[in-house]
């Protein structure tokens, strides 16, 4: 790799950076989004099957009103909490 792709550059007066690359995916997957999701896929719990990741991907990543940026922060705990208080608050 060059070094002028790896550090900042003098252009006629200006510091300009250079954006950094991706990584290029590994074979066969065609970008980084998928390749991701299929390591996720099969690592960890084995309870994940082809149906339900492709059911997360279709219905929930790629719905109109999904915004990564909503998931900033976020951890199942604490949702799974405010779903068992709201629970409570039902029953009483």
């Amino acid at each position: 790799m060059q070094l002028a792709k790896i550090f900042p550059i003098l252009q006629k007066g200006t510091h300009t950076l250079l954006q950094p690359r991706c990584p290029s995916p590994p074979h066969p997957f065609p970008n980084m989004s998928i390749y991701r999701l299929m390591q996720w896929m099969n690592t960890g719990s084995k309870h994940k099957s082809k149906g339900e990741v492709t059911r997360l991907v279709k219905d929930v990543l790629l719905a109109d009103d999904f915004d990564v940026k909503d998931l900033q922060n976020f951890t199942s705990d604490k949702y799974l909490g405010l779903l068992d208080k709201d629970s409570m608050d039902d029953d009483s």
